[in-house]
Order: structure tokens, then sequence, then C-alpha cells
């Protein structure tokens, strides 16, 4: 009863202990309309079933009605339902990956218990659906145990229609629903896994760089520095937009207003220093644009 939850599940459809945790209202709400026009369009299905075939005039009075012209607007809260649940799920497992990076590191250790998690909490209605259908029979006369596996094994929408099971036939969703629950989480381990690796490789090689000193001058009087450039340690990777945002840190000129230029050129903020052959004690000048002027200043 550990993964069930039966209970809990239960309960918390009517109250949360902690509503900032992890929850997203507006995303409930629509899941909440998505399965309410889920069962709408199973009512109309059910409501068609029991109407004369065609050209009887009930038939042609269906056609025309409002349940039949929005029953393809119904089928979409399926999809709808599924895309919300697996954004609910991926944010879950970032969220908590961002938090603890031991969470990211363990959970291929962790994965078959998530997966019988999930499975434990399916697998008590699918019992139930079992039972009803052996005790009120099955309208299709074939062999129900190869049926039952590939429901109980969540791969029933593999199997060939003409082999489903009239009384289970509407559990195939259940059966979508796990197999994005057991790849989903995997492919988003391998994406996550690269990009911490790329991340990684990308900070070594930074720090693998050798650090050079430039120089940052300007002839503004009202700073402490006047007459005298500032030295700063870069790298070649570094970019002109990292420069501006050091000084609008330091000395709260705006980016936008910073025009940089070094070798008798105009320094773009996406420029690397590489990119502008940049080399130890190279000097850079520092305008700062205000109301349509330009003004030299001395950082």
């Amino acid at each position: 009863m550990l993964y069930w939850q039966i209970q809990r599940d239960f309960l918390a459809l009517f109250s949360r202990d902690d509503v900032t945790n992890g929850y997203f209202d507006p995303i409930d709400g629509l899941r909440a309309i998505a399965n309410l026009l889920i069962i709408f369009c199973h009512l109309v299905t059910i409501f068609s079933a029991f109407i004369p075939s065609y050209p009887h005039i009930q038939w042609q009075e269906f056609l025309n009605s409002q349940a039949f012209m929005l029953a393809p607007i119904m089928t979409l809260a399926l999809e709808i339902f599924f895309m919300l649940s697996a954004f609910l799920l991926t944010h879950k497992l970032i969220i908590q990956w961002m938090k603890d990076d031991n969470s990211h590191r363990l959970f291929l250790q962790q994965y078959p218990k998530l997966i019988l998690k999930r499975a434990l909490r399916f697998w008590p209605g699918i019992l139930l659906a079992t039972i009803i259908m052996f005790i009120c029979g099955e309208s299709r006369h074939i062999n129900p145990v190869t049926h039952l596996v590939s429901v109980w094994l969540f791969f029933q929408n593999y199997v060939d229609y003409d082999h489903w099971l009239t009384t289970l036939s509407p559990l195939w969703t259940i059966s979508l629903d796990m197999q994005a629950y057991i790849l989903l989480p995997l492919l988003l381990y391998l994406f996550y896994s690269c990009r911490i690796q790329f991340q990684t490789k990308i900070t070594k090689d930074k720090l693998n760089e050798d650090l050079f000193s430039i120089n940052i001058d300007g002839i503004d009087h009202e700073l402490k520095n006047q007459y005298k450039p500032i030295p700063l340690d870069v790298y070649k990777s570094t970019i002109v937009h990292e420069l501006k945002a050091i000084f609008e840190s330091m000395y709260k000129f705006p980016k936008s207003n910073q025009c940089f230029f070094v070798n008798g050129s105009f320094a773009h903020e996406d420029l690397l220093m590489n990119d502008l052959n940049v080399k130890n004690n190279s000097l850079f000048v520092l305008f700062l644009t205000k109301q349509n002027e330009y003004k030299i200043v001395r950082v």
C-alpha cells in the first residue's frame, strides 16, 4: 500500500497541504477541463450506440446535433491532458535535479522504483475492470489472455484492434500514459546529462585558458581612477558584453550607453577578445553615450 496512496490521492483532489509545493493551479484547472471533455466525448460515443443506423431520421438528427459537432474538439482534450502531464513530470524532475545533484546522479538507480510506483497506481483499477469483465462477460469471442497481458503490461495500443476486448478497450490511454512515463524521464535524463557535461566542459576549457590583462581608459575627471587606466584580467573567450556588465555593476553605467573601442575599431558587444585580436596590455577606450551625445569618460 506504500505506492498505491489511494486515500491520499483522493483527499488531494479537495485539499493541499502546501499550494506552493510545485503545484500549478491554472494547469490543474486545464487538466480538469480536459478530463471533463474526455468524459463528454465518451458519453457522446455511448449515446450514438443507441441511435438507429443511417438512413434513420434519428441518425441524421444526431449528425446535425451540437454534440456531434463538438466531438472532434473533445478528442483534442486527450492530447492536451498528456501534454500538460508531460510538462508537470519534466518540471518536477528538473527542479529536483537542480536542487540536488545527487538526485540526478542516482536517478538510474531510482528509476525502476519510480516506474513500479506508477504501475501500482494503475493496477488496482485494471484489476477492478478485469473482475467486472469476468463477471459480466465479454461481447467479443476472442481469447482474453493475450489482451489481458497487453493491458496489464501497458502495451495495449500496439496490439491490433481486432484483438481488443470491448470491456477493456478504453484502457489503451493508460498504456499510452505509462509508456510516456517510462520513456520521457529517460530522454530527459539523457538531455540533462548532456547539458551538464557540456557546461562542465565549457567551464574546464575556460579555467584552462590563459588569463591576460587589458587596460581600460577614458578622460572623465569625476571618477576615482582618473588618469590611471584600469587593469582587468580577461580570457580569450571573454565577451565585450561581459565587460559592459562589469562597468554597469561597478559604476552604474547602463550597458546600452557603453561603447568600447580597441585597436582603432569599435568593439561590438557580441565579439570575443579573440575576435578583436586583443593581446596582453591592450588598451580599451570606453565612451559613454547620453541623450544622443558622446562623452569620453575615464574609468
